[in-house]
């Protein structure tokens, strides 16, 4: 997306003229930037969003005359797929471990402090569902589910065109009026 700005105020006129364009990008691309991060933590939530947010958006300021924000760094891929939705196939194992028991929940089983095994439903057949359980006296207890690749909803987080042209708006009011 590109801005251009209209000024038609003289006092406007003169406190813009009175910066140099790095400058008025520098501040104008920190309020962008500041206004994506809290569409992060409000939109993804919870501690994800707040890494995204403090970590993952981006502004390339090697060019004085055009700033960029995006979305980069270590969670960029998938704050960018949260926003986009689409398949999740696992990367580096057979399975994805997908929690379904609350104390299990932001872990994976390679982090579970017990002994897990795996189970699959007789009924389901050889190809059917599999489970990482926890072994308890009499019974077992599922806390994970296996699966090969999960689709992801889209859950769009990053601002629309408008909502930019909105705080770019406010940002001048605020600054240069």
């Amino acid at each position: 997306m590109e801005i251009k700005i209209k000024a038609d105020a003289s006092d406007t006129l003169r406190q813009l003229t009175g910066l140099t364009p790095h400058q008025f990008m520098i501040a104008w691309v920190t309020k962008v930037k500041q206004f994506v991060e809290q569409r992060a933590r409000e939109k993804i939530g919870g501690d994800f969003g707040h890494r995204i947010a403090s970590g993952s958006i981006q502004v390339d300021d090697s060019n004085p005359d055009r700033h960029t924000v995006y979305v980069g760094g270590e969670n960029g891929y998938i704050a960018e797929h949260i926003h986009t939705g689409g398949t999740i196939k696992p990367r580096e194992r057979k399975y994805l471990a997908i929690p379904i028991d609350r104390t299990v929940k932001g872990i994976y089983p390679r982090e579970y402090a017990g002994d897990l095994v795996l189970i699959r439903k007789k009924e389901d057949g050889p190809r059917g569902r599999a489970y990482l359980a926890k072994p308890m006296k009499r019974k077992i207890k599922p806390l994970f589910v296996l699966k090969k690749s999960v689709t992801q909803r889209a859950r769009p987080w990053w601002p629309e065109d408008w909502e930019v042209r909105a705080v770019t708006e406010d940002f001048i009011r605020e600054n240069f009026t």
